[in-house]
């Protein structure tokens, strides 16, 4: 038997959302995730919940690196004190999840004093791009120039790319995914239980909500205007906040303020395992973030057949803008919020039964994955 090639994946943490993707590429690969953050840190953040702490049984390896980390939070820069053997035997071929932190550099270099293929994974947007010149943006050149491809996750991250200096050709184009048909099965079978709970005398249906957003309680993610576009809307529709951060506290301060209290369940983490069972009680999933890279949780609420109200600022909106159930907004403004959160009410009177996203597979973005780690005529190297 032919010993599969020996792929080296380096990343800041375990995101469960991309597990299904590293599963998908284990099956062609000899594949080896190796983390910059440690459990300890990310636990010590208090941004995450439990399932980001531990990947679990797979296919492929998880390595722990043994770093150094500088600052926190989303800020958090990591530099690499050892590879603990993640590096022998050589690999075919290595994926940097980035090129933001010392450790990408060091492996970076590493990789091409010894010929190893170098592929990145860039998933920012114009709009996400803080440093578009001075001695920051030339090292981010610099650093995109000697990759031998780069993968990103739709047509926003590509312009970026560009922009940044990468060489269109060597650039592979996927769609950022989540396990589509889990959430999909998961979300229909949870509604599929939650009526006969409410046809029975004794079992009890879970509490559902007209609207939901779930993810980090920081300032970039906007739930603040969420909460004031809320309180504007005519009727007394019911929203819950899932997730915990830095204003938490202020935000339920702010729900008390405007009178919508209430109408407003705040929870803390949900598992990644349950999020399609949550998702399955409400209509509609906000992402208002005025920052966002992607926003997966807008995938998850596709394939559980939510309508979903999500900024423009992110960089899915561009990918899922034209799918039944999208309505696209500009969250700069409450008022804008408002209307589209209005509109989006109005036409989720029942779950999609076959959302578009279900075509935008782990396997389907692995395959982009392995099509850049292995060379192909029309990539050379530099």
């Amino acid at each position: 038997m032919t010993a599969r090639p020996r792929v080296l994946w380096v990343t800041n943490v375990a995101s469960p959302y991309r597990r299904p993707v590293w599963e998908a590429l284990s099956e062609r690969f000899d594949l080896t995730v190796a983390l910059l953050e440690t459990a300890a840190h990310t636990r010590a953040d208090g941004r995450r919940g439990a399932d980001w702490l531990d990947p679990g049984a797979s296919a492929y390896r998880v390595e722990h690196l043994t770093t150094w980390r500088v600052s926190g939070g989303e800020n958090a820069r990591f530099a690499v004190l050892g590879w603990r053997g993640v590096r022998a035997p050589h690999p075919a071929a290595v994926l940097v999840g980035g090129w933001d932190q010392p450790g990408y550099w060091q492996l970076l270099v590493w990789a091409k004093l010894r010929r190893v293929r170098v592929v990145g994974f860039y998933e920012s947007t114009l709009l996400t791009n803080r440093h578009r010149s001075g001695p920051i943006a030339a090292a981010k050149r610099w650093f995109f120039r000697r990759l031998d491809a780069i993968v990103v996750p739709g047509e926003a991250a590509r312009e970026a790319a560009v922009a940044a200096g990468m060489d269109a050709a060597r650039i592979r184009i996927g769609f950022n995914a989540v396990d589509v048909e889990a959430f999909h099965a998961a979300a229909t079978a949870a509604r599929a239980d939650r009526s006969l709970s409410e046809r029975s005398e004794t079992k009890r249906a879970p509490r559902s909500a007209d609207l939901v957003y779930v993810g980090q309680l920081i300032p970039r993610k906007n739930v603040d205007g969420l909460l004031r576009a809320f309180a504007a809307l005519p009727g007394t529709p019911t929203l819950r906040i899932v997730g915990a951060g830095e204003s938490q506290g202020a935000l339920a301060a702010l729900a008390e303020a405007l009178g919508v209290a209430e109408r407003v369940h705040m929870i803390p983490f949900v598992p990644n395992r349950d999020l399609a069972a949550l998702l399955a009680t409400a209509r509609v999933l906000v992402l208002p973030s005025i920052e966002e890279v992607w926003g997966l949780v807008v995938n998850e609420a596709l394939a559980a057949g939510l309508h979903v109200v999500v900024s423009d600022r992110a960089g899915v909106a561009r990918s899922v803008r034209g799918m039944r159930g999208v309505t696209v907004v500009d969250p700069s403004r409450d008022e804008l919020l408002r209307q589209g959160l209005e509109r989006a009410l109005a036409d989720a009177a029942s779950p999609i039964e076959h959302p578009e996203i279900l075509a935008h597979t782990p396997a389907a973005f692995a395959g982009v994955f392995a099509d850049a780690l292995v060379p192909t005529a029309s990539m050379t190297r530099r």
